[in-house]
């Protein structure tokens, strides 16, 4: 650190690297350690400029003073980092069409387009899909029960348009237990060289 009192009450920059503790101090020091913490009532030890002094600051307001140890933010960012994607509420698992389309023809797993009518008329749907709308499933799930009942053994991979009301539907399903996973978008699938066929009826 530098010697005292500095001109303006405040440390220069680069004294905080080098505080270790800060204590409450009194009125009649009017140090300010303001540039390097903001809220610890401890008391800090620095160094003189040839670095070989110690010496106290004392604090006027300890109660404004903050943390000057950055590792506990440190520490935090990196549990965060480290944290399974669901604790961080990430999506569902997500399956690609050609795997999809592998394990359906495997009879491992069930295709669904989550999409609504209109729109299985407008665009056509992945060839082996099973039309369930998603409106079924935030309602009654009428629909939806009948076909779990039948294919409660295998996997539940759900596409839409975007892939985010897949995502929804798929990750619903995981919470009540059922093996699912989102495929994502019908352009996903139908990029992938995927058959479509067209759907039709009121």
């Amino acid at each position: 650190m530098y010697g005292l009192p500095w001109s303006d009450g405040i440390p220069p920059a680069g004294v905080a690297g080098e505080a270790e503790e800060i204590l409450p101090g009194r009125p009649s020091h009017r140090v300010c350690c303001r540039a390097v913490a903001r809220s610890d009532p401890r008391h800090r030890r620095g160094f003189t400029p040839a670095g070989s002094a110690h010496r106290q600051v004392f604090l006027q307001n300890p109660k404004q003073i903050g943390l000057l140890n950055p590792v506990p933010s440190l520490i935090r960012l990196l549990c965060l980092a480290l944290l399974p994607a669901t604790a961080l509420g990430a999506g569902a698992p997500a399956v690609s069409p050609q795997e999809a389309a592998k394990l359906v023809a495997a009879g491992k797993a069930v295709l669904v387009d989550v999409r609504e009518p209109a729109e299985w008329k407008e665009t056509g749907v992945a060839a082996p899909a099973v039309l369930l709308p998603k409106s079924d499933f935030d309602g009654d799930q009428k629909q939806w029960k009948e076909f779990l009942a039948k294919n409660g053994d295998k996997q539940v991979l759900v596409y839409c348009r975007s892939g985010r009301r897949s995502d929804a539907v798929a990750k619903a399903l995981a919470d009540q237990g059922v093996k699912a996973a989102n495929v994502g978008g019908l352009g996903d699938w139908t990029k992938a060289g995927l058959p479509v066929r067209k759907v039709t009826g009121p």
